[in-house]
């Protein structure tokens, strides 16, 4: 019996032992539940606390959080504007208390821009002024607002403590201020002159006086237009600006002139000797001609007509009456006559000078000139035929024109041709027409066996003119220019077939 009692309180011990270990574990399992929850817990708020961070680091109003300040909220303690305190103000309210001050100083503007004995003033409503004032009050009233909540509460605690001044500013119009620069600088700005050369005419040879150029100055419309925004901005509305003017220097140089004038070809030469040598008013008009182009000046682009340079040919200007071809078939005495051997003599002097003076208008005679190969020569006549040409090149070009020793000589200076280049102008006889039977004229007022040539036959010709282009003399270019034809001319001849004893009759001159 005692055995079996020992048995069984050695098998409750080991029960109780079990259970006691069974509740343990029970025990130790909620215990880790317990724990993870926590973690899980604390885990969340970590994550709960640093999303809060992050809010409060990164996250700005938005537009309509913006525009609800603007519309109801009002300046934080500290803020003034131009001097003014609008804490506790809304923005209304703060608009129409600066609103007065503004428009006093807008009304106080009065600046000058003086330059020699000028003035100009510019008042606000020369300049359209406006006021910034709308933006700094927009700008103010964000104060403390438009930042993170850290950065706000950072900006609210600083405006308690050292405050905020905000200033506005006038602003002209960039148009109207650019516009108003641009009339001024219109009286100040001077061009440079730039280095030139004058023809000297006084003399029997061409000759130059050089003139040094000298610089110009513009009014510099940005730095003013700065200086002007510059003045507004630290409130000197009443003030004097004295522009530095910018130096502007010529574009070319002495040297460029003195090298762009150049005798650009051999001079042509044509001869009044022989026929004319005693006709003293032909002459006397080919000189006039002569001293009147003398020295002419065409500036690059620039087009000039013999005629209308020369002027109308008339005995009230001084022309003097000589044999002009009239009819294509006689000679008549007009003012003028002659000076078709200075159109002409100039007509071959360009020719030379190579296709970058342009021959705009030129007409060849009724027949040939003795003075120049046929198809070479350029007639003119008032109100008639013309000679016109056109400087093309980068420089301008002048012309001397000599009338001396009864010989017609011109001169072209310019910019050279390029080294060994030169142009030869000439012409080809094609066809040498026959002029028909004369004309016989019978008169019974002249007395048989008297007779007179009144128109003399001539043959015709057909010619073409060239110009070639030699470098180093030798030819590498042929330009056909036209082809004239000068028609055959028919003679007529007057006969008597009146009594014999009729007296012959008078002749003129």
């Amino acid at each position: 019996m005692e055995n079996r009692s020992v048995l069984s309180s050695g098998r409750a011990q080991s029960g109780n032992t079990a259970n006691r270990a069974a509740g343990a574990e029970r025990r130790r399992r909620r215990s880790g539940l317990n724990t993870n929850i926590l973690k899980a817990v604390l885990a969340l708020l970590a994550v709960l606390l640093v999303a809060v961070g992050i809010l409060a680091i990164t996250v700005r109003p938005g537009e309509e959080e913006i525009s609800a300040v603007i519309d109801s909220g009002t300046f934080f303690e500290g803020i003034s504007v131009n001097g003014v305190d609008i804490s506790g103000m809304t923005f209304d309210q703060a608009y129409e208390a600066l609103l007065p001050g503004v428009n006093d100083e807008i009304a106080s503007v009065n600046l000058s821009i003086v330059y020699g004995s000028t003035r100009w003033t510019l008042t606000s409503a020369d300049l359209d002024m406006s006021s910034t004032l709308n933006e700094v009050l927009n700008e103010a009233l964000m104060l403390g607002r438009s930042g993170t909540l850290i950065e706000n509460s950072n900006v609210k605690a600083q405006l308690k403590e050292q405050g905020k001044s905000f200033e506005t500013k006038l602003v002209p119009d960039d148009a109207k201020i650019q516009g108003l620069l641009a009339g001024i600088s219109s009286s100040v700005n001077q061009e440079p002159i730039e280095p030139y050369a004058v023809p000297d005419t006084s003399g029997n040879e061409p000759a130059f006086r050089f003139i040094e150029g000298t610089d110009g100055h513009i009014l510099d419309i940005e730095v003013v237009k700065t200086q002007i925004i510059q003045s507004l901005e630290i409130k000197e509305y009443d003030c004097t600006i004295q522009p530095e003017l910018k130096l502007v220097a010529p574009t070319r140089t002495m040297d460029e002139v003195k090298n762009n004038t150049k005798l650009i070809a051999e001079p042509f030469v044509t001869s009044y000797e022989g026929r004319t040598l005693g006709d003293s008013k032909r002459v006397r008009n080919i000189e006039k001609a002569s001293d009147i182009l003398n020295g002419l000046k065409l500036e690059p682009g620039e087009q000039v007509s013999f005629n209308e340079y020369v002027g109308p040919r008339t005995e009230k200007g001084g022309w003097a009456l000589a044999p002009g071809i009239v009819n294509g078939n006689t000679y008549e005495m007009q003012a003028g006559g002659g000076i078709c051997q200075v159109s002409t003599t100039l007509y071959n002097a360009l020719l030379r000078c190579g296709p970058d003076i342009e021959i705009v208008d030129r007409k060849k005679h009724s027949w040939p000139s003795s003075y120049v190969p046929e198809g070479l020569d350029a007639t003119v006549s008032t109100g008639g035929p013309d000679l016109v040409f056109k400087n093309n090149t980068q420089a301008p070009i002048f012309i001397f024109t000599y009338a001396a020793d009864y010989k017609m000589t011109v001169y072209v200076y310019g910019a050279p041709l390029p080294e060994g280049v030169t142009y030869v102008a000439r012409s080809e006889i094609k066809e040498r027409p026959e002029p028909p039977e004369p004309e016989i004229i019978e008169e019974p007022l002249w007395p048989t066996g008297y007779s007179e040539k009144i128109v003399n036959e001539r043959k015709g010709c057909i010619a073409t003119a060239y110009r070639d282009k030699l470098v180093n003399g030798e030819v590498v270019e042929t330009v056909e220019l036209y082809t004239d034809t000068y028609r055959a001319i028919r003679g007529v001849t007057k006969i008597g077939t009146g009594p014999e004893t009729l007296p012959p009759p008078v002749k003129k001159g």
